[in-house]
Protein backbone atom coordinates (compact mmCIF):
# COMPACT_ATOMS: atom_id res chain seq x y z
CA UNK A 1 0.00 0.00 0.00
CA UNK A 2 1.36 3.73 -0.82
CA UNK A 3 1.02 4.52 2.97
CA UNK A 4 3.88 1.91 3.66
CA UNK A 5 6.18 2.64 1.14
CA UNK A 6 9.03 5.59 2.12
CA UNK A 7 8.21 8.76 2.46
CA UNK A 8 9.53 10.97 -0.21
CA UNK A 9 12.12 13.67 0.63
CA UNK A 10 12.04 15.73 -2.56
CA UNK A 11 10.50 19.37 -3.00
CA UNK A 12 9.11 20.00 -6.16
CA UNK A 13 6.35 23.21 -6.44
CA UNK A 14 3.29 22.20 -8.20
CA UNK A 15 2.74 25.10 -10.74
CA UNK A 16 -0.45 27.03 -10.36
CA UNK A 17 -1.60 25.68 -14.09
CA UNK A 18 -1.74 22.62 -13.26
CA UNK A 19 -3.60 22.15 -9.62
CA UNK A 20 -7.06 20.94 -11.10
CA UNK A 21 -7.82 19.24 -13.95
CA UNK A 22 -11.59 20.44 -13.29
CA UNK A 23 -10.78 24.26 -14.41
CA UNK A 24 -9.06 23.01 -17.77
CA UNK A 25 -12.35 21.23 -18.49
CA UNK A 26 -14.54 23.66 -17.62
CA UNK A 27 -13.54 25.70 -20.60
CA UNK A 28 -13.78 22.21 -22.48
CA UNK A 29 -16.82 21.43 -21.43
CA UNK A 30 -15.21 17.45 -21.19
CA UNK A 31 -16.58 16.36 -17.92
CA UNK A 32 -18.06 17.64 -14.24
CA UNK A 33 -20.29 20.36 -16.00
CA UNK A 34 -20.35 23.26 -13.15
CA UNK A 35 -22.49 26.45 -13.17
CA UNK A 36 -20.68 29.16 -11.05
CA UNK A 37 -17.45 31.10 -12.75
CA UNK A 38 -14.27 29.89 -13.39
CA UNK A 39 -12.24 30.32 -9.74
CA UNK A 40 -9.88 33.30 -9.24
CA UNK A 41 -6.07 32.36 -8.47
CA UNK A 42 -5.43 30.96 -5.19
CA UNK A 43 -4.44 33.82 -2.30
CA UNK A 44 -1.02 33.56 -1.08
CA UNK A 45 -0.38 30.56 0.96
CA UNK A 46 -0.17 31.31 4.47
CA UNK A 47 2.99 30.14 6.78
CA UNK A 48 3.40 26.21 7.41
CA UNK A 49 1.88 24.67 10.40
CA UNK A 50 2.19 21.22 11.72
CA UNK A 51 -0.95 18.81 10.32
CA UNK A 52 -3.84 18.85 13.69
CA UNK A 53 -3.75 15.24 15.15
CA UNK A 54 -6.56 13.17 13.59
CA UNK A 55 -8.25 13.11 17.02
CA UNK A 56 -8.13 16.44 17.30
CA UNK A 57 -9.82 17.14 13.92
CA UNK A 58 -13.38 17.53 12.93
CA UNK A 59 -14.92 15.08 10.74
CA UNK A 60 -17.54 16.57 8.43
CA UNK A 61 -18.01 13.25 6.27
CA UNK A 62 -20.24 11.54 8.87
CA UNK A 63 -23.52 10.41 7.72
CA UNK A 64 -26.85 12.14 9.69
CA UNK A 65 -30.53 11.94 8.85
CA UNK A 66 -31.21 13.49 5.10
CA UNK A 67 -31.86 16.56 5.15
CA UNK A 68 -35.62 18.17 3.45
CA UNK A 69 -34.76 20.58 0.65
CA UNK A 70 -37.39 23.21 0.82
CA UNK A 71 -37.43 26.99 -1.44
CA UNK A 72 -34.25 28.59 -2.65
CA UNK A 73 -32.38 25.45 -1.34
CA UNK A 74 -31.86 26.00 2.46
CA UNK A 75 -31.52 22.77 3.75
CA UNK A 76 -32.19 22.65 7.24
CA UNK A 77 -29.98 21.19 9.96
CA UNK A 78 -31.64 21.08 13.48
CA UNK A 79 -32.10 24.88 13.52
CA UNK A 80 -29.70 26.06 11.20
CA UNK A 81 -30.78 27.73 7.57
CA UNK A 82 -28.98 28.72 4.74
CA UNK A 83 -29.65 30.41 2.22
CA UNK A 84 -27.33 28.75 -0.67
CA UNK A 85 -28.75 31.05 -3.45
CA UNK A 86 -27.28 34.02 -1.84
CA UNK A 87 -23.98 31.99 -0.99
CA UNK A 88 -23.71 30.84 -4.51
CA UNK A 89 -24.40 34.66 -5.79
CA UNK A 90 -21.50 35.70 -3.33
CA UNK A 91 -19.33 33.06 -5.26
CA UNK A 92 -20.14 34.63 -8.67
CA UNK A 93 -19.18 38.14 -7.28
CA UNK A 94 -16.02 37.10 -6.31
CA UNK A 95 -16.53 36.38 -2.49
CA UNK A 96 -14.20 33.04 -2.24
CA UNK A 97 -14.13 32.83 1.47
CA UNK A 98 -17.47 31.51 3.65
CA UNK A 99 -19.77 33.69 5.46
CA UNK A 100 -19.27 35.02 8.96
CA UNK A 101 -22.64 34.68 9.79
CA UNK A 102 -22.71 30.79 9.90
CA UNK A 103 -20.30 28.41 11.63
CA UNK A 104 -17.97 27.24 9.14
CA UNK A 105 -18.73 23.22 10.97
CA UNK A 106 -22.31 23.81 10.51
CA UNK A 107 -22.00 24.55 6.39
CA UNK A 108 -19.45 21.79 5.91
CA UNK A 109 -21.43 19.29 7.21
CA UNK A 110 -24.57 20.01 4.90
CA UNK A 111 -22.24 20.74 2.07
CA UNK A 112 -20.78 17.56 2.27
CA UNK A 113 -24.32 15.53 1.92
CA UNK A 114 -25.23 17.47 -0.63
CA UNK A 115 -22.07 16.07 -2.91
CA UNK A 116 -24.26 13.18 -2.93
CA UNK A 117 -27.47 14.57 -4.04
CA UNK A 118 -28.89 13.17 -6.97
CA UNK A 119 -29.54 16.98 -8.26
CA UNK A 120 -26.92 18.26 -10.38
CA UNK A 121 -27.64 21.72 -9.65
CA UNK A 122 -27.14 20.84 -5.95
CA UNK A 123 -24.25 19.02 -6.15
CA UNK A 124 -22.31 19.84 -8.90
CA UNK A 125 -23.28 24.03 -9.60
CA UNK A 126 -23.14 24.50 -6.15
CA UNK A 127 -21.65 22.07 -3.31
CA UNK A 128 -18.55 21.17 -5.31
CA UNK A 129 -17.89 24.65 -6.58
CA UNK A 130 -18.20 26.05 -2.47
CA UNK A 131 -16.10 23.54 -0.93
CA UNK A 132 -13.61 23.86 -3.99
CA UNK A 133 -13.18 27.48 -3.46
CA UNK A 134 -12.98 27.43 -0.10
CA UNK A 135 -10.30 24.79 0.29
CA UNK A 136 -7.98 26.86 -2.72
CA UNK A 137 -8.59 30.46 -0.56
CA UNK A 138 -7.45 28.94 2.80
CA UNK A 139 -10.49 28.33 4.69
CA UNK A 140 -9.59 24.68 5.39
CA UNK A 141 -5.91 25.05 6.19
CA UNK A 142 -6.90 24.70 9.95
CA UNK A 143 -9.44 21.83 9.36
CA UNK A 144 -7.63 20.11 6.18
CA UNK A 145 -6.93 16.68 7.90
CA UNK A 146 -10.66 16.13 9.00
CA UNK A 147 -12.15 17.76 5.91
CA UNK A 148 -10.04 14.86 3.94
CA UNK A 149 -10.87 12.28 6.43
CA UNK A 150 -14.65 12.61 5.59
CA UNK A 151 -14.07 12.58 2.22
CA UNK A 152 -12.31 9.66 2.82
CA UNK A 153 -14.91 8.39 4.40
CA UNK A 154 -17.78 9.44 1.93
CA UNK A 155 -15.95 7.27 -0.34
CA UNK A 156 -17.20 3.64 0.85
CA UNK A 157 -20.56 5.04 0.78
CA UNK A 158 -22.52 2.34 -1.07
CA UNK A 159 -19.56 1.17 -2.94
CA UNK A 160 -20.08 -2.18 -4.75
CA UNK A 161 -23.29 -0.79 -5.74
CA UNK A 162 -23.50 -0.03 -9.74
CA UNK A 163 -26.55 1.77 -10.94
CA UNK A 164 -27.73 3.89 -7.95
CA UNK A 165 -27.43 7.32 -6.90
CA UNK A 166 -24.93 6.62 -4.27
CA UNK A 167 -22.17 6.81 -6.49
CA UNK A 168 -22.20 10.92 -6.77
CA UNK A 169 -21.30 10.73 -2.79
CA UNK A 170 -18.01 8.44 -3.93
CA UNK A 171 -16.99 10.42 -6.65
CA UNK A 172 -17.53 13.65 -5.56
CA UNK A 173 -16.00 12.72 -2.70
CA UNK A 174 -13.15 12.09 -4.48
CA UNK A 175 -13.07 14.84 -6.33
CA UNK A 176 -13.46 17.18 -2.95
CA UNK A 177 -10.41 15.18 -1.33
CA UNK A 178 -8.50 16.12 -4.67
CA UNK A 179 -8.50 19.54 -3.78
CA UNK A 180 -7.19 18.97 -0.36
CA UNK A 181 -4.65 17.38 -1.59
CA UNK A 182 -3.68 19.79 -3.81
CA UNK A 183 -4.13 22.50 -1.08
CA UNK A 184 -1.57 20.68 1.14
CA UNK A 185 0.76 20.24 -1.76
CA UNK A 186 0.89 24.46 -1.55
CA UNK A 187 1.06 24.86 2.44
CA UNK A 188 2.41 21.93 3.72
CA UNK A 189 -0.11 21.76 6.85
CA UNK A 190 -0.39 17.60 6.95
CA UNK A 191 2.01 15.10 7.72
CA UNK A 192 3.09 12.94 5.19
CA UNK A 193 1.27 9.84 6.79
CA UNK A 194 -1.72 11.46 6.19
CA UNK A 195 -1.73 12.31 2.64
CA UNK A 196 0.15 8.81 2.23
CA UNK A 197 -3.38 7.31 3.66
CA UNK A 198 -5.20 9.30 1.83
CA UNK A 199 -3.79 7.92 -1.22
CA UNK A 200 -4.42 4.53 0.04
CA UNK A 201 -7.96 5.30 0.27
CA UNK A 202 -8.64 6.44 -2.94
CA UNK A 203 -6.82 3.92 -4.74
CA UNK A 204 -8.75 1.02 -2.91
CA UNK A 205 -11.88 3.04 -3.95
CA UNK A 206 -10.34 3.66 -7.48
CA UNK A 207 -10.21 0.50 -8.28
CA UNK A 208 -13.40 -1.07 -6.32
CA UNK A 209 -15.34 1.41 -7.68
CA UNK A 210 -18.09 -0.59 -9.96
CA UNK A 211 -20.31 2.28 -10.56
CA UNK A 212 -18.35 4.53 -13.67
CA UNK A 213 -21.21 5.90 -15.46
CA UNK A 214 -20.12 8.90 -16.85
CA UNK A 215 -22.88 11.09 -17.53
CA UNK A 216 -26.89 10.24 -16.40
CA UNK A 217 -29.85 11.59 -17.90
CA UNK A 218 -31.57 13.42 -15.37
CA UNK A 219 -28.70 13.42 -13.18
CA UNK A 220 -25.76 14.85 -14.74
CA UNK A 221 -22.28 13.79 -13.95
CA UNK A 222 -21.08 10.70 -11.84
CA UNK A 223 -18.12 10.27 -13.41
CA UNK A 224 -16.23 8.17 -11.17
CA UNK A 225 -13.24 7.14 -13.50
CA UNK A 226 -12.21 11.30 -14.23
CA UNK A 227 -12.40 12.37 -10.52
CA UNK A 228 -10.60 9.10 -9.62
CA UNK A 229 -7.98 10.03 -11.81
CA UNK A 230 -7.89 13.59 -11.32
CA UNK A 231 -7.38 12.96 -7.52
CA UNK A 232 -4.53 10.47 -8.61
CA UNK A 233 -3.14 13.55 -9.98
CA UNK A 234 -3.81 15.55 -7.36
CA UNK A 235 -1.52 12.83 -5.13
CA UNK A 236 1.07 12.63 -8.08
CA UNK A 237 1.97 16.42 -7.26
CA UNK A 238 2.51 15.73 -3.89
CA UNK A 239 5.97 16.34 -2.83
CA UNK A 240 5.41 13.21 -0.40
CA UNK A 241 5.20 10.94 -3.58
CA UNK A 242 8.70 9.61 -4.29
CA UNK A 243 9.40 6.95 -7.17
CA UNK A 244 7.90 3.94 -5.41
CA UNK A 245 4.84 5.40 -4.61
CA UNK A 246 4.34 7.02 -7.51
CA UNK A 247 4.96 3.38 -9.70
CA UNK A 248 2.15 2.54 -7.62
CA UNK A 249 0.26 4.73 -8.87
CA UNK A 250 0.88 4.13 -12.44
CA UNK A 251 0.03 0.08 -11.38
CA UNK A 252 -3.51 1.38 -10.03
CA UNK A 253 -4.58 3.31 -13.07
CA UNK A 254 -3.73 0.11 -15.03
CA UNK A 255 -5.57 -1.85 -12.80
CA UNK A 256 -8.58 0.37 -13.25
CA UNK A 257 -8.21 0.42 -17.18
CA UNK A 258 -7.56 -3.35 -17.76
CA UNK A 259 -9.88 -4.50 -15.49
CA UNK A 260 -12.61 -6.69 -17.17
CA UNK A 261 -15.38 -4.97 -14.88
CA UNK A 262 -14.51 -1.74 -16.42
CA UNK A 263 -17.31 -0.54 -19.26
CA UNK A 264 -16.22 1.02 -22.26
CA UNK A 265 -15.29 4.80 -20.86
CA UNK A 266 -16.89 7.09 -23.62
CA UNK A 267 -17.15 10.51 -21.48
CA UNK A 268 -13.54 12.00 -21.83
CA UNK A 269 -12.54 9.17 -19.15
CA UNK A 270 -9.49 8.46 -21.01
CA UNK A 271 -8.27 11.96 -21.36
CA UNK A 272 -8.41 12.35 -17.45
CA UNK A 273 -6.51 9.13 -17.11
CA UNK A 274 -3.78 9.96 -19.43
CA UNK A 275 -3.56 13.65 -17.82
CA UNK A 276 -2.95 11.66 -14.37
CA UNK A 277 -0.31 9.81 -15.75
CA UNK A 278 1.59 12.99 -17.20
CA UNK A 279 1.17 14.84 -13.68
CA UNK A 280 3.01 11.32 -12.82
CA UNK A 281 5.73 11.65 -15.23
CA UNK A 282 6.67 15.38 -14.54
CA UNK A 283 7.26 14.37 -11.18
CA UNK A 284 10.71 12.93 -13.18
CA UNK A 285 10.98 9.97 -10.33
CA UNK A 286 9.77 7.17 -12.26
CA UNK A 287 12.67 6.24 -15.28
CA UNK A 288 11.94 4.80 -18.62
CA UNK A 289 13.09 1.23 -17.24
CA UNK A 290 9.21 1.33 -14.91
CA UNK A 291 7.36 3.06 -17.49
CA UNK A 292 8.23 1.48 -20.40
CA UNK A 293 7.31 -2.07 -19.16
CA UNK A 294 3.85 -0.46 -17.67
CA UNK A 295 3.56 1.00 -21.25
CA UNK A 296 3.76 -2.78 -22.59
CA UNK A 297 0.85 -3.90 -20.11
CA UNK A 298 -1.61 -1.39 -21.15
CA UNK A 299 -0.62 -2.54 -24.65
CA UNK A 300 -0.89 -5.76 -24.04
CA UNK A 301 -4.55 -5.05 -22.91
CA UNK A 302 -4.98 -2.86 -26.20
CA UNK A 303 -4.52 -6.07 -28.35
CA UNK A 304 -6.58 -8.53 -26.35
CA UNK A 305 -8.74 -11.03 -28.40
CA UNK A 306 -12.22 -11.73 -27.37
CA UNK A 307 -13.76 -15.45 -27.29
CA UNK A 308 -16.75 -16.04 -28.97
CA UNK A 309 -17.24 -13.56 -31.72
CA UNK A 310 -18.03 -10.78 -29.09
CA UNK A 311 -17.39 -6.96 -29.43
CA UNK A 312 -13.56 -7.18 -29.11
CA UNK A 313 -13.55 -2.92 -28.41
CA UNK A 314 -15.67 -3.42 -25.18
CA UNK A 315 -12.16 -5.29 -24.04
CA UNK A 316 -9.46 -3.33 -25.76
CA UNK A 317 -11.20 0.25 -26.27
CA UNK A 318 -9.95 1.74 -22.82
CA UNK A 319 -6.40 0.68 -22.76
CA UNK A 320 -6.58 1.93 -26.81
CA UNK A 321 -7.90 5.44 -25.77
CA UNK A 322 -5.58 5.53 -22.71
CA UNK A 323 -2.33 4.91 -25.06
CA UNK A 324 -3.37 7.14 -28.03
CA UNK A 325 -4.74 10.31 -25.59
CA UNK A 326 -1.23 9.65 -23.60
CA UNK A 327 0.33 9.75 -26.70
CA UNK A 328 -0.94 12.86 -27.38
CA UNK A 329 -0.61 14.64 -24.34
CA UNK A 330 2.86 13.88 -24.34
CA UNK A 331 3.38 15.46 -27.90
CA UNK A 332 1.45 18.52 -27.19
CA UNK A 333 1.55 19.56 -23.55
CA UNK A 334 4.06 22.87 -22.80
CA UNK A 335 5.31 21.12 -19.98
CA UNK A 336 7.70 17.82 -20.86
CA UNK A 337 8.62 15.16 -18.37
CA UNK A 338 12.50 13.99 -18.40
CA UNK A 339 11.81 11.01 -20.33
CA UNK A 340 9.39 12.64 -23.43
CA UNK A 341 11.69 11.88 -26.00
CA UNK A 342 12.12 8.55 -25.16
CA UNK A 343 8.53 7.30 -24.11
CA UNK A 344 7.34 8.80 -27.24
CA UNK A 345 9.38 6.08 -29.68
CA UNK A 346 7.98 3.43 -27.25
CA UNK A 347 4.51 5.24 -27.26
CA UNK A 348 4.64 5.15 -31.10
CA UNK A 349 5.86 1.47 -31.32
CA UNK A 350 3.33 0.36 -28.97
CA UNK A 351 0.61 2.30 -31.06
CA UNK A 352 1.96 0.68 -34.38
CA UNK A 353 1.53 -2.79 -32.73
CA UNK A 354 -1.87 -2.12 -31.62
CA UNK A 355 -3.07 -0.39 -35.26
CA UNK A 356 -1.06 -2.68 -37.97
CA UNK A 357 -3.21 -1.91 -40.26
CA UNK A 358 -3.17 1.72 -40.08
CA UNK A 359 0.49 2.69 -38.90
CA UNK A 360 2.40 0.05 -40.30
CA UNK A 361 3.34 0.39 -43.91
CA UNK A 362 4.87 -3.06 -44.04
CA UNK A 363 1.48 -4.83 -43.33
Amino acid sequence: MICQSACSSCSQETSASSRSVWRRAMADSVGTEHNLPRRAPAAEASPRRNGAAASSSPTFGRIGPRETQVSGWAWRRSDVAVDWVRLQQRLREGEYTPPQEHRLSDLTAQLTRMLGDPDPEIRDGLAYPLLATWIEHGAYDDLLAGLGDGMCAGLSIGIGESGTDSVFRRSFSALVLAECIDRDTLVRRQPPSRILEWGDRLAAWFVRERDLRGFVDGRGWAHAAAHGADALGALARSPYFGATELTVLLDVIADRVLDPATPLLVHGEPDRIAHAVMEILRRDRVPLTVVEPWVNRIEAGARGRTRGGGDPFLRTGNAQAVLRALYLQLAVSPEHPGVRSDLLLVLVASLRRVHPALLDRRV
